[in-house]
């Protein structure tokens, strides 16, 4: 009987280091290890977002960069529209990227001069009419991207105004606007130093 205990405890014992090693190579594998285009791990929400941006089939080309910590605190998107237009999405651990990439909630609207200033406030309602969409919960990724060009006048018309309501970053990330987009129409004129990977 004891013989049979001892047994039972080393096997245990095996088996418990066996399932540690096994997610401590899965944790690094996720987190080092280049997946393509699996979400899965530390890329998770990255990898949503760019198949979702892909699937609107509105996209010439893409580059990336990646605020890379314990956690992927955030990232970005640089899209070259087959409109013509180029524009970056702005996404963060704090979203629920799931909902923001296919059913946003509105449009937070940076200013492509001054980045870190005040970003514009859109709810979904108010951009309806740019968009040819009836409900705001019909709004997709492919209807704001496919509809750029009918809102660049929209947002350059209110860019130093009052008229729209106007919020800081730190007040971007915060629970009421966690379901808001973070669009930049891009100005190619104004240098902003980043660093960005074209995607495959």
């Amino acid at each position: 009987m004891s013989g049979f205990s001892l047994r039972s405890g080393i096997l245990s014992g095996i088996l418990v280091v066996s399932l540690v090693v096994l997610s401590s190579v899965a944790w690094f594998a996720s987190r080092f290890v280049p997946l393509g285009e699996i979400p899965f791990g530390y890329y998770r929400d990255y990898c949503v977002a760019k198949q979702a941006i892909k699937a609107t089939e509105c996209v010439d080309s893409m580059a990336y960069a990646r605020n890379e910590d314990m956690t992927l605190e955030s990232f970005h998107f640089k899209v070259h529209l087959k409109s013509g237009y180029v524009v970056r999405l702005w996404l963060d651990a704090h979203q629920d990227i799931d909902r923001v990439i296919t059913a946003p909630k509105g449009l937070l609207i940076v200013n492509p001069r001054y980045f870190y200033v005040y970003d514009q406030v859109y709810p979904l309602d108010s951009i309806l009419d740019s968009l040819s969409v009836k409900r705001a919960e019909d709004v997709g990724l492919r209807d704001i991207l496919s509809n750029v060009n009918k809102l660049v006048p929209l947002f350059d018309a209110n860019y130093d105004g009052d008229a729209i309501q106007r919020v800081t970053w730190k007040q971007g990330s915060s629970s009421e606007f966690r379901s808001y987009l973070r669009l930049e129409i891009v100005d190619e004129t104004v240098s902003k130093g980043w660093s960005e990977i074209p995607t495959n």
